[in-house]
């Protein structure tokens, strides 16, 4: 008879975590003191077809977004000279935001603090490593190529809080498909640890791209398009344990998703504020996310 009650039970508690599992995930972001039902969602820019916006993250106070404004089919990605990449800065101010383009030098007049990931194409080898750029007060403090890029493609790379991890996306064999998510941990000395794909319950047989970490460095969103045909990119979040475990990740189901691509989300140090872009079907989107705390 015991038996047959600790099953029972066993199976109400399973169906009734079924039930929850949505309820948790399109509320994930109030655990992280972000309250996902209460935003305003505006529209900072729509560009054409023929061009985008890459947001690097924010500045360190918060109040400005780094980004590279890019040209769709052209190789900016093999822009070695740093001066040369198209830098933009939005000063963002619940809507009546200010867009600057600019190159490396021009940043300067900016005050731009923070540390930064840029993906930039190797011409020796043919394949995209992720460099780390400092800039204090707009100044150039560090430009270098890390140690842990591989042979394989390694885009859209993002740190941790403490900056003691990177996440990034690569292309590199033994993956479960497409791009996936990996890991890498700071050694010291300008070393890095080997990369660790973060696994199954992030990683399909699609693509996963663009992960970003929050300030409790452990909930994790990246862009996932499942299938490597005609599927659009979606907004996942998953979490990340203390245990080095990681969580099943689901779609954040809110009307940040839209019907077009939804990638490089970036959310504040102090969580009130977001970033992504959108590619619809006759233009790209760029948008900013204020949280209502």
């Amino acid at each position: 008879m015991r038996w047959i009650f600790t099953s029972l039970f066993v199976f109400v508690i399973s169906c009734f975590s079924l039930l929850i599992k949505p309820f948790y995930y399109k509320n994930v972001l109030n655990n992280k003191n972000i309250n996902i039902e209460n935003y305003q969602k505006i529209k900072l820019l729509e560009l054409p077809m023929s061009e985008t916006i890459i947001p690097l993250g924010f500045t360190s106070d918060a109040k400005k977004i780094l980004g590279v404004k890019i040209s769709i089919g052209s190789d900016l990605y093999s822009l070695e000279d740093i001066s040369q990449v198209p830098f933009v800065v939005y000063q963002l101010n619940n809507g009546k935001s200010e867009l600057i383009e600019g190159n490396i030098d021009q940043l300067k007049k900016l005050d731009i603090n923070g540390d930064f990931l840029i993906s930039i194409k190797n011409k020796e080898t043919e394949t995209i490593d992720i460099y780390a750029l400092e800039l204090d007060n707009g100044e150039l403090l560090r430009y270098e190529c890390l140690s842990f890029n591989t042979n394989a493609n390694d885009i859209f790379g993002a740190y941790s809080p403490n900056r003691q991890k990177i996440y990034f996306s690569s292309d590199m064999l033994g993956g479960y498909g497409g791009y996936d998510i990996y890991e890498v941990e700071h050694l010291g000395a300008g070393k890095w640890s080997t990369p660790r794909n973060l696994g199954p319950n992030v990683n399909t047989s699609g693509h996963e791209i663009a992960p970003f970490i929050m300030s409790d460095g452990l909930t994790l969103f990246f862009s996932r398009k499942p299938s490597l045909n005609n599927d659009n990119y979606d907004i996942y979040v998953s979490t990340i344990m203390d245990d080095g475990t990681i969580e099943v990740a689901d779609i954040i189901d809110t009307n940040i998703n839209t019907n077009g691509d939804d990638l490089f989300i970036r959310i504040s140090p102090n969580n009130n504020k977001a970033v992504y872009v959108t590619k619809m079907k006759n233009s790209w989107c760029f948008y900013e996310i204020n949280f209502h705390q």
